[in-house]
């Protein structure tokens, strides 16, 4: 009970499940070491680690400067959306640019998680911290009556940027109703949602209800389509650049290993994602 009523406390007041997620591991862990410097991996540190090598900050801390770099493309939403209701064409492509530019910086700052963080090192040091739970009982805990639960783990899956922009650009990833499999995956997606900050999650239903900027692009002029479609093209390389890192931490060290933090059969289902990403494309 020493753990687990204060953790199930906070979870309760933060509304996300009871185990070390994202938010948490990630983003709320770090602090620049000059404070007047750039929010970049090189100018920060954690605050709190598991183990004492330099590998867990190297594989932290790029994700907090990827956040750092989205933050462009988040503030271009509502914008965008305005410029959409207005029909300001020239405004619609100016923001579609900035946003393709801002996944484009996201991309590019993935490359840094090798450079300060060696695979097989995370994975024998690393992940097993960040592992998902599976049927632990939470002692003391009345809401589970001392029934075991089931929790997964920490993920770049629990980051609300791509849901953000796949909302924000009318991007919408549907299983075959023949596909039980891939229907599966869109559920793990859903549920990662929940993991995320609430205001995280308010913030992707306002622009998944909102947003009608893949309609307007839709019968825009070619300028603006390009637009577009650089940015979906940014968010797939992403989506590319997501399945080579979890090829090359968690397949190849431990080559019969197949499912991902979160649980899910990575490999298959991130080549999905990236594929389905691309046919979003507007000629």
């Amino acid at each position: 009970t020493g753990i687990a009523m204060p953790l199930s406390t906070l979870a309760w007041w933060l509304d996300v499940p009871p185990i070390l997620a994202y938010q948490s591991y990630a983003l709320a862990n770090w602090r620049r070491k000059d404070p007047n410097g750039p929010l970049v991996v090189e100018n920060m540190e954690n605050l709190v680690n598991f183990v004492t090598i330099p590998d867990e900050w190297g594989f932290i801390l790029p994700h907090v400067e990827i956040n750092a770099k989205a933050a462009t493309a988040m503030r271009t939403a509502f914008p965008l959306m305005e410029a959409v209701e207005k029909g300001a064409s020239d405004l619609v492509e100016a923001y579609l640019w900035e946003i393709g530019y801002s996944v484009g910086a996201m991309v590019a700052t993935l490359a840094k998680i090798r450079k300060y963080c060696d695979p097989s090192v995370y994975y024998r040091e690393v992940r097993p911290y960040i592992q998902k739970f599976v049927n632990v009982i939470y002692l003391g805990v009345k809401k589970y009556g001392g029934e075991p639960q089931s929790f997964n783990g920490e993920s770049g899956a629990q980051d609300s940027n791509l849901p953000s922009l796949d909302a924000l650009l009318g991007i919408r990833h549907r299983a075959p109703e023949d596909n039980e499999e891939l229907k599966r995956f869109l559920w793990f997606l859903e549920e990662a949602q929940k993991y995320m900050p609430v205001g995280h999650r308010r913030f992707i239903k306002t622009l998944r209800e909102n947003s009608r900027v893949r309609e307007f692009v839709l019968r825009s002029n070619p300028r603006v389509k390009e637009a577009y479609n650089f940015g979906v093209e940014r968010i797939a390389d992403f989506r590319h650049g997501h399945l080579g890192l979890a090829i090359d931490y968690i397949h190849k060290p431990m080559p019969q290993e197949t499912l991902g933090t979160f649980g899910t059969p990575f490999m298959k289902w991130l080549n999905w994602l990236r594929e389905e990403t691309l046919s979003h494309k507007i000629a």
